[in-house]
């Protein structure tokens, strides 16, 4: 740097003043390139940054209202009443039964008539079930949704639909549409006994179903 100087004070004066505007103009040159090209990158990662971010928040929203659908679609409300320790509203997953809504609510009364009651039912959203004390005569007071013999957790078999059949032990998808083709060809059944007419329903099935069957 001594050098230079030096050497610039040795020159003449047109040869000093020409270096010095070479530096003076060289230097506001790398000042605009800096004064320019620094904001614009910092622009850019900026909005880089907030784009990620949005795009994230977007993706994060999505998914958690997802989540709360999924969550809200496999649940199921529904109300116990009658001899029931706790009678009242309970939210079960899709696809409970009612023995696991009766333990939620605590169990049947001493009261309860047994008899009556399928905790192999499978509830579905909306539904009332009402469980009669012993010796209590039919309750039809109550829009239940379904008919009075789910109620009494009995299936016409002259009335019910496919799906209601199936709810009987033993009774599949295929032997339900065979009691609906039957009744169809030969008219109502005359007794619960005639259901054994049907193929793939013999003496063991009838035993497990009898109780839960009625005619009319």
């Amino acid at each position: 740097m001594e050098k230079l100087i030096y050497w610039l004070k040795n020159q003449p004066p047109l040869t000093y003043y020409i270096v010095c505007f070479t530096f003076v103009i060289l230097g506001l040159f790398l000042f605009l390139v800096f004064a320019v090209n620094k904001p614009e990158t910092f622009v850019e990662e900026e909005l880089t940054e907030l784009f990620s971010d949005t795009s994230i928040s977007a993706e994060e929203t999505f998914n958690d209202e997802a989540e709360e659908n999924i969550s809200e679609s496999s649940e199921l409300i529904i109300e116990l009443k009658g001899q029931i320790v706790n009678p009242g509203v309970y939210t079960l997953k899709e696809g409970a039964r009612l023995g696991e809504a009766i333990i939620e609510a605590g169990g049947v009364t001493e009261k309860a008539d047994d008899r009556t009651i399928n905790r192999a039912l499978v509830l579905v959203d909306q539904m009332m079930v009402y469980i009669p004390a012993i010796g209590e005569e039919e309750f039809t007071n109550i829009d239940t949704g379904v008919n009075n013999e789910t109620q009494k957790n009995k299936v016409n078999i002259n009335t019910a639909d496919q799906v209601e059949l199936t709810q009987l032990n033993g009774i599949g998808d295929s032997r339900a549409q065979s009691i609906v083709h039957y009744r169809e060809e030969n008219g109502r059944f005359k007794t619960i006994e005639e259901i054994k007419n049907i193929s793939g329903i013999g003496e063991k099935i009838f035993e497990s179903i009898k109780e839960d069957i009625v005619v009319d």
